[in-house]
């Protein structure tokens, strides 16, 4: 009988720290994900401050924008990045209504704050629309 020698192995095992170390890709994601986020309810807010002319509320676009930004980075359907579009699309949306269509009693952004929640029913259908676009389309797309 002949005592074969053994082979190495293909793969040596990695030690448990490089074993999950994540790509750069991963580490920058979180981070370009708030930058995006930021650009796409600017664009949002600007296309929907060029339908004021026309008489056209189009504050989802603020959500849609901000949904479609943060959707360019996520990969894997992640719900943080959601998130992360949600807390940017509502403050941009409220900051859109109030500058295209401030309160005709005073148009000071502390007093629209106050009286946000007296706005018809539809806008504020509307924002929750914008902010639930934002969330979806940042979470699930990748």
């Amino acid at each position: 009988m002949t005592n074969p020698t053994p082979t190495p192995p293909t793969n040596p095992p990695q030690s448990p720290a490089t074993q999950n170390e994540p790509s750069w890709g991963e580490v920058f994601q979180f981070p370009l994900a708030c930058a995006l986020a930021i650009v796409g309810a600017a664009l949002g807010a600007g296309a929907a401050k060029l339908g004021v002319p026309s008489g056209f509320y189009a504050l989802p676009l603020v959500g849609l924008g901000t949904g479609l930004c943060v959707a360019a980075v996520n990969k894997r359907g992640s719900v943080i990045l959601g998130a992360i579009a949600l807390l940017v699309a509502i403050p941009a949306g409220v900051l859109t209504e109030w500058a295209c269509w401030p309160f005709v009693a005073d148009n000071s952004l502390s007093y629209f704050i106050q009286h946000f929640f007296g706005l018809a029913g539809f806008r504020l259908l509307l924002h929750a629309f914008s902010a639930a676009m934002a969330f979806w389309i940042g979470w699930r797309r990748g």
